[in-house]
């Protein structure tokens, strides 16, 4: 705001800017409720079926062009995450379909992020968010409202700060890549999670989660290649073309 000005920073397209927060706050307190009461990994299990609910709003909606080699690269870095939490899921629950329905409505933001990305700069779309669910957040702390200390005030600080560097980053990738090919670079998440656990409460990862990381690494690495030809062979191709053609 400093830098632009409230002028530089004016959404072009309020409506979708307020749907997009909305279907984000949904999301997230899905997904909240369903670590409640679900183990951890299997709330994550489950929240990782966000990349193919977006790959598939990005064909139906965006019109983007995915095709059969990147699928089978997507549902690889699924199956490496479903190796490394082995979630014993033996039932729908209402709990796992908060932790399906937290996905959905994420998948939807970040869909909406792609279309917003068109005219609005990562910026607005990130402070867009802050204004429309602040009110949201609070209208329903007001119900289970407890007062931090302040410990706990300089931990809930943190939080937002790494959250908007976050969402900055998160959108700013979507401005330049289609949707589709940015989600599965999510599931380096979880390496990032294995190395914090190892250094800081010295969790050591058995023999299948390092064959699912190993899936996930080489199902993220595969797309960034053929993103990458796809992206070459885009540029050199009209240069190449003969000047009679």
């Amino acid at each position: 705001m400093m830098r632009r000005g409230l002028s530089g920073l004016r959404g072009n397209n309020l409506p979708l800017l307020g749907a997009r927060s909305v279907s984000s706050y949904i999301g997230a307190m899905l997904w909240f409720a369903s670590v409640i009461f679900l183990p951890l990994a299997e709330a994550t299990a489950l929240g990782y079926t966000m990349p193919l609910f977006v790959t598939l709003g990005a064909v139906l909606f965006l019109g983007e062009v995915v095709r059969k080699r990147r699928w089978w690269a997507l549902f690889a870095g699924f199956a490496g995450t479903l190796i490394i939490l082995r979630p014993g899921i033996e039932a729908i629950t209402w709990p796992a379909m908060f932790a399906i329905g937290g996905a959905l409505f994420i998948a939807i933001s970040a869909l909406m992020v792609k279309v917003l990305s068109r005219n609005d700069s990562p910026d607005t779309i990130v402070l867009y968010m802050a204004v429309f669910s602040t009110p949201l957040s609070f209208v329903a702390a007001t119900f289970v409202w407890v007062t931090p200390s302040l410990e706990t005030l300089l931990w809930l600080i943190g939080i937002g700060m790494a959250s908007t560097l976050a969402h900055l980053a998160y959108t700013r990738s979507f401005a330049i890549a289609d949707a589709s090919a940015v989600l599965p670079y999510d599931y380096l998440r979880l390496l990032m999670v294995a190395a914090v656990g190892f250094a800081i409460y010295g969790e050591v990862l058995d023999f299948w989660t390092w064959v699912g990381t190993a899936v996930i690494v080489g199902s993220t690495f595969y797309i960034a290649r053929r993103e990458a030809i796809t992206a070459r062979k885009s540029t050199t191709e009209p240069s190449s073309a003969s000047p009679l053609q």
